[in-house]
């Protein structure tokens, strides 16, 4: 739910940042999976490990976020939303998986699929990340949702594997294969 609010204005993504070096970290904070939010709005930690332990509770299930409401709402009056109408036409859902080198960040993956959806990317979310296997101890594999749709037209197959030799071409890119 925190995600759907900073999302509505305007923070798409959530990227680590240092929170004031000046406050000491509460003991309840997980030393690592912390984030700092962007223009102050606050943070959102995940529980540490030994107090989810302490409690019966399951390490990284458990997350704390703070959000200063006001910085939030001030933020999100500044944001100009415009109604976007609903395609009338229908999308394709394809599902991709890429086996990559580990050390490729995500935020590029994402990115360098992003573009090769291009206009008619309307979504792409991550599903599964999987290492171990048939996959070289220094690769691991990133499935995608993604969902294609036009403004203008439905689309056909053609868009569809046009799509995936554009995916297939990324992932070479990046020093991968697209996984079938």
């Amino acid at each position: 739910m925190a995600q759907d609010l900073l999302r509505r204005v305007g923070i798409a993504e959530l990227v680590c940042g240092d929170a004031d070096s000046a406050v000491a970290d509460p003991i309840w904070e997980h030393p690592v999976r912390s984030v700092a939010l962007p223009q102050n709005l606050g943070w959102i930690a995940a529980i540490h490990p030994s107090l989810c332990a302490d409690l019966g509770l399951v390490a990284g299930h458990v997350t704390a976020v703070c959000l200063d409401l006001a910085a939030v709402l001030g933020l999100s009056q500044k944001q100009k939303s415009a109604f976007i109408a609903p395609s009338r036409f229908p999308g394709i859902k394809v599902d991709v998986a890429l086996a990559l080198p580990k050390k490729v960040p995500f935020a590029e993956v994402q990115e360098a699929l992003q573009k090769a959806g291009g206009k008619t990317l309307a979504s792409l979310v991550l599903f599964d990340l999987f290492e171990g296997g048939s996959l070289a101890a220094d690769q691991r594999s990133l499935a995608f949702h993604a969902l294609l749709r036009a403004q203008d037209r439905t689309l056909s197959d053609k868009d569809e594997q046009k799509f995936l030799l554009k995916v297939a071409q990324t992932a070479e890119r990046l020093g991968g294969s697209l996984r079938s």
